[in-house]
């Protein structure tokens, strides 16, 4: 156990095996109203809030790029 929550009385924590994020979901919903997705080092590059889409990208600057769906 390394500390990280799986729920606190107001939203679940999904996680992969690995144990990052990969969702949160409100009490008493089925569906999570937040999504991350990872590339193969670990680096978060995906994000899906609801129906806005937010991407991120690492690059060398460290430089994050946010992309939102209509």
């Amino acid at each position: 156990m390394n500390g990280n929550r799986f729920q606190d009385g107001q939203y679940r924590y999904e996680r992969s095996a690995a144990d990052p994020l990969v969702a949160i979901t409100r009490e008493g919903e089925s569906a999570p109203f937040v999504t991350y997705q990872y590339d193969e080092d670990g680096r978060r590059y995906f994000l899906q809030a609801k129906n806005n889409l937010r991407q991120e990208k690492a690059a060398e600057e460290r430089e994050i790029v946010w992309r939102r769906q209509p």
